[in-house]
């Protein structure tokens, strides 16, 4: 039983991070419809910085928290800007964005490799490494982090698309581009809002799950498997949808890395997607339901 209890335990941080993650590919997807394959990188950026800035420099934690947010931010829109845009004022094929955005990644992987390093970091975790010991299950004092700060990411995210203007704007925009575009909302201007927004969200998820998995400028792509495959579970374009498929992904890595073996993590990642396709091709809770709760 208390073994069950740890693999819970560990699937609700490593689920908790791909939420965070799969919420950042909706947040541009809502918006812009763009699929940014360079999600993974972002999440693996933040948790190369978060080594650099609190484990190898020593600055506080929360500042590090606050730095990473707003450089991988500035990334998220430096990468629309230069790359995405462009190709949308063009009307570019969809298939030449995504290409687009798949070398943004790799620009990214390897501008990190080559100036922090090419082996794994290991990143310091703010509360320590001594576990916790609550009714006999051992708990890593960064599960509370990883957990902790997510719902309050989350928590802050539905507030700001369910009680706010701006709120409104992205899903307006969302719903019907030009239609907004005619009543005055600056369409371009929110899709770069989504793009830094979905930088911020995959950075915070790279420096909160690192102290669980390493640092290393070889992730990204791992990441934005698990992203990817989140979001294609609950439903692209749905903050609900981002949260459960993060949950049942990491349930599902969890449960292969306890029981059977870590190298089949990625097998059971894509049987999920290829068993939630087959028999709901919208995700659980698909594009539709996902307007009813402030996100598309």
């Amino acid at each position: 039983m208390v073994s069950f209890v740890e693999v819970v335990i560990a699937a609700a941080s490593f689920g908790a991070a791909f939420a965070l993650l799969a919420l950042s590919i909706n947040v541009i997807y809502s918006t812009s419809t763009v699929l940014n394959f360079a999600q993974g990188e972002f999440m693996m950026l933040g948790g190369m910085l978060g080594w650099a800035l609190y484990s190898a420099m020593g600055l506080p934690y929360w500042l590090a928290v606050v730095l990473i947010a707003g450089g991988m931010g500035l990334v998220g829109l430096a990468e629309y800007v230069l790359v995405v845009r462009p190709l949308l004022l063009r009307r570019a094929a969809d298939i030449a964005i995504m290409i687009a955005t798949f070398g943004a990644a790799y620009v990214i992987r390897t501008a990190t490799a080559l100036g922090m390093g090419r082996v794994e970091r290991p990143a310091k975790p703010p509360l320590g490494q001594t576990p916790f010991v609550i009714g006999g299950v051992p708990i890593l004092p960064q599960s509370f982090v990883v957990i902790g700060i997510t719902c309050a990411v989350l928590i802050l995210a539905w507030w700001l698309y369910s009680r706010t203007t701006l709120g409104l704007a992205l899903r307006a925009a969302a719903f019907d581009p030009d239609g907004a575009q005619l009543v005055g909302i600056n369409v371009d201007r929110l899709n770069a809002l989504t793009f830094a927004g979905g930088g911020l969200l995959a950075g915070i998820a790279g420096l909160l799950i690192s102290p669980l998995s390493y640092a290393s400028p070889w992730f990204g792509i791992t990441f934005a498997i698990s992203g990817f495959a989140a979001a294609i579970i609950g439903g692209l374009g749905s903050w609900p949808g981002a949260v459960v498929g993060g949950i049942i992904l990491g349930l599902a890595n969890a449960l292969m890395l306890r029981y059977v073996s870590g190298q089949w993590g990625t097998f059971a990642t894509f049987i999920l997607i290829l068993l939630v396709l087959y028999i709901r091709p919208t995700g659980i809770f698909g594009e539709r339901n996902a307007a009813k709760f402030g996100t598309v």
